[in-house]
């Protein structure tokens, strides 16, 4: 028990929601569940677009191809340059076979971000896909120029110089094994993304990947791919295993901090996910991807000086850096100590009520350290009668396993308003993104009170 609730995820944030959404589509392949949770987090923030980003992404995994095009086109329609969005769209395309489409995506993207490693790439695997060759190479190489390190840029530049000198590589059906046993190392790793990545193959993915090993026992990109591999299929202790063989040996290697500073985050370990990170920026101080994972993690533990300072380092090192201007601006939010609402709602019936409905709402907010305290003026005009009801709110937060909403409301208009109405719930947010709630809603017009 003791473990479940240090792992607990916290939903009362449209943040908390896509975490949860990340561990039930991540850790449990629960994508219906990981849906429900990200329309959860889009009715509380509705221009969050990692929300709908991840959301195109678990439409893309089950083959929900237009619903992914939608909830792409919804981010790209606000935000042309979007760099996540284009990439998230880029691979469905690919992942389509519409190559042609994909290619165009990144492109898009490149005239934003001509230094952009994840477009980069993508231009040339879709240039390889479409057996345009000489581009494909010249595409791969300005990449390694950019960063000799990259894994998949090096994997793909040798699939395309092997294929062009007629060099069989292997091939990973998603339902069948083949056989490698004479292939190179690099071979076996490109069979790995192959099958992780076109076919969701995990398992057969850790097997060209143990037998990669077993030819080249010191293969580092080998063994965070193995680290990406168990943490996406729930097994974070083998997942540490292999990131920390890497870091022991060579603690500055950026993609072995990157891989699992991920793994704890999303592991709702933050603190971990912060010394990871921390550790790794001793050696690369600059580096874009790791301030932004320090931002991350010390946002979710609610240090939003320290993260705002952090965020502001990645936008200074890159300011079309989208995932860092999104998160910029949902720490300014979430800092926000006192927010002041005000909303109109204007409700015609074309049956049943001759007059519309007049709804105007004031509220004012403040965040305190247990949760927020809401107090709120409510105005209605319906019925052919006015009247004003007033509200106190609260979400108190009891630790990271339990949190409550209390909610109080008098009016002295009965029938525009109940006189009193009241509700309380205790939610308690259970081990693999599930979350129950117990609590009752209580009403009281000019008759006997009624109770939900």
């Amino acid at each position: 028990m003791a473990t479940a609730s240090a792992q607990a995820t916290d939903t009362t944030t449209s943040d908390g929601l896509l975490q949860a959404a990340r561990k039930a589509a991540f850790d449990n392949k629960d994508y219906p569940r990981a849906k429900q949770f990200l329309l959860r987090a889009l009715v509380k923030s509705p221009d969050y677009a990692d929300v709908r980003i991840f959301l195109g992404r678990i439409y893309t995994w089950t083959k929900n191809y237009d619903s992914a095009r939608i909830a792409f086109r919804q981010v790209l329609s606000r935000n042309p340059d979007y760099e996540d969005a284009l990439v998230a769209y880029s691979d469905l395309e690919y992942f389509d076979e519409k190559y042609e489409r994909s290619l165009e995506l990144v492109r898009q993207g490149l005239r934003s971000d001509p230094a952009s490693q994840e477009l980069m790439f993508r231009e040339a695997r879709n240039l390889n896909a479409m057996n345009r060759n000489e581009e494909a190479e010249r595409s791969v190489r300005k990449l390694l120029l950019l960063n000799p390190d990259h894994a998949e840029g090096k994997t793909l530049l040798n699939n395309i110089v092997t294929s062009r000198q007629a060099v069989t590589t292997p091939v990973v059906p998603n339902n069948t094994v083949t056989k490698v046993n004479n292939s190179s190392s690099d071979e076996l790793l490109a069979a790995a993304r192959k099958a992780a990545f076109d076919g969701r193959n995990y398992e057969q993915a850790k097997q060209y990947l143990y037998q990669a090993l077993k030819q080249s026992p010191d293969y580092v990109d080998v063994k965070i791919f193995l680290g990406r591999i168990h943490t996406w299929t729930d097994q974070p202790d083998s997942a540490r295993y292999y990131f920390s063989n890497v870091l022991s040996a060579r603690p500055e290697y950026e993609d072995a901090a990157l891989g699992y500073s991920d793994l704890e985050y999303w592991n709702d370990n933050s603190e971990r996910s912060l010394a990871v990170a921390d550790a790794a920026l001793k050696y690369h101080p600059a580096s874009e991807a790791l301030l932004f994972r320090k931002a991350r993690a010390l946002n979710a533990l609610r240090r939003y000086e320290a993260a705002d300072s952090a965020v502001l380092q990645v936008l200074r090192i890159n300011s079309a850096n989208s995932e860092a201007r999104s998160l910029a601006e949902r720490i300014k939010e979430l800092s926000t100590r006192n927010k002041i609402g005000l909303s109109y709602d204007f409700v015609y019936f074309d049956k049943q009520f001759s007059d519309p409905w007049h709804l105007l709402s004031f509220d004012y907010t403040r965040r305190t350290g247990i949760g927020s305290i809401t107090g709120r003026i409510n105005y209605a005009n319906r019925f052919r009668e006015s009247g004003v009801q007033y509200e106190l709110e609260a979400y108190p937060r009891l630790s990271k396993t339990f949190y409550t909403y209390l909610n109080i409301g008098y009016s002295d208009k009965v029938g525009v308003f109940p006189a009193w109405r009241g509700g309380f719930s205790l939610y308690i947010n259970l081990p693999k993104s599930y979350e129950a709630e117990l609590g009752f809603r209580y009403l009281k017009f000019s008759g006997d009170p009624t109770w939900i």
